[in-house]
């Protein structure tokens, strides 16, 4: 706990030195991102996977429509530091928090507030052709009296784009995340004493060939996950609770196939081959896998209503080991946003695919998810949002079938370029059905939290 203090007061220190510093030159116009936190409303609610996941095919935007979130504010956007031929933006994201389940159990809660401060860099690239862009940050919190739930984390990105001929490009990157699992995924293991810390770190690389009404895309991604072992709880019998089992790399290769019969629609044929290899374990079945999944639908940007992607197809996941058998049937990717004003975004989100399961007897289950988010400009300085989101996870070759709902309603107040303000409050509620030996996690918690946004 002490440790994680001195790095949030030092980094404190360091960026309040940077943010308030005269010295340095600015540039005109206003291009860095807006003083509002810097992370997506559905963070904590929807969990991405891989390269593909972000949103690598999810082109449909058009240019026809302008989201709450996206719509620019040159007045309350970051001016950066000019530095050779990037502009760098630095900003910090620091907080003050209070959740009434500290750790995610479903009887005798114990309640807890805990502070956040998110350091971040980004640099990016001021060329006239290509560009690259260089995300370097931290994530800390700090616990009152649960040290035990203390994290110190961070990630470095790095992308890069390659104009090619027309309208074709290619981009390529790499990353490295130190992170915690949360008491409240599912993965979660029983009876752990602390938060579970993990690396995980990867490539990827995607082109993209366009010509008039044509749009093709390949693109490969490699992702590897490293667990840490965590101690047990002294009712657990304390000791050591391994982790290894779970390390894991995934290579995903996708193609995609695009025509657009009108400028406001398009259709698509999409295929993608997953390769998912775990580390061997002694005494533990090798959950290695070999996934295909494939995928038909329809894009399209409507001016001024509406636009987003559908696409439904069929997966078919099959496991080195016999004793997790195989996984097939329909799969489903969806992202549509409303604009019924020029104020207000509804977004709903679908998806059904195969996850990795982390219990014994089953290799993966099917995760069916759907989730609804308003966002609504209240005053042009002043952002209003709320999600929902309900995921039903149904595990292959156990009757265990479990339920998560979340809702999150939040605000962020843009007082000036470098200043901003944010809070929120979320619930979330799990719940599980299963024979006692199999059965997971179970529990409802309540969290607010309220932030404080620097940014140059």
């Amino acid at each position: 706990m002490h440790r994680t203090r001195s790095v949030i007061a030092a980094t404190a220190s360091i960026f309040a030195c940077i943010v308030s510093g005269s010295a340095w030159a600015q540039s005109s116009p206003p291009t860095g991102p807006t003083a509002t936190g810097g992370t997506d409303f559905y963070s904590g609610l929807q969990a991405f996977g891989s390269f593909e996941d972000f949103g690598a095919f999810n082109d449909y935007n058009r240019g026809r429509n302008v989201s709450v979130l996206q719509r620019e504010r040159p007045e309350y956007s970051a001016i950066g530091i000019p530095l050779a031929s990037f502009i760098v933006y630095p900003r910090l994201v620091s907080g003050l928090g209070y959740t009434d389940n500290v750790y995610a159990t479903q009887g005798s809660k114990i309640s807890d507030e805990f502070a956040e401060i998110d350091p971040q860099f980004i640099a990016q690239s001021t060329w006239s052709r290509n560009s690259l862009l260089v995300d370097l940050g931290g994530a800390f919190r700090e616990f009152a009296s649960k040290s035990s739930e203390d994290q110190e984390g961070g990630h470095l990105i790095a992308t890069g784009r390659f104009d090619l001929a027309g309208a074709s490009y290619a981009i390529v990157g790499a990353n490295v995340q130190r992170a915690f699992e949360e008491r409240t995924d599912s993965g979660f293991p029983t009876g752990a004493a602390t938060a579970v810390p993990y690396t995980t770190y990867g490539a990827f690389g995607r082109g993209v060939y366009q010509e008039g009404r044509v749009r093709a895309s390949a693109s490969v991604d490699y992702r590897g996950f490293s667990f840490d072992n965590v101690p047990a709880l002294p009712s657990f019998g304390g000791g050591t609770i391994a982790q290894s089992f779970r390390n894991e790399n995934i290579t995903t290769v996708a193609g995609r196939g695009e025509y657009a019969p009108t400028p406001d629609t398009g259709v698509f044929g999409e295929l993608a081959y997953v390769s998912s290899d775990y580390v061997s374990v002694a005494g533990i079945p090798d959950r290695s896998s070999h996934e295909y999944r494939l995928l038909a639908g329809t894009d399209f940007d409507l001016t001024a209503v509406i636009r987003g992607e559908i696409g439904g197809g069929y997966v078919d996941r099959e496991y080195n080991s016999s004793i997790y058998g195989s996984i097939s049937g329909f799969a489903f990717r969806g992202q549509v946003e409303y604009f019924p004003t020029a104020l207000t975004t509804v977004t709903v989100n679908a998806s059904r695919s195969i996850q990795d399961a982390v219990i014994v007897n089953s290799g993966g289950y099917f995760s069916n998810l759907v989730g609804v988010k308003v966002d609504h400009e209240l005053l042009r300085n002043l952002l209003l949002s709320a999600a929902v989101t309900y995921e039903y996870d149904d595990f292959n070759q156990l009757s265990r079938h479990d339920a998560i709902g979340n809702v999150k309603i939040g605000f962020q107040y843009l007082l000036s370029r470098g200043v901003g303000i944010n809070a929120s409050y979320s619930y979330a509620k799990r719940e599980s059905r299963a024979i006692p030996t199999f059965v997971g996690p179970q529990f409802n918690t309540n969290r607010l939290f309220i932030g404080l946004v620097l940014q140059r």
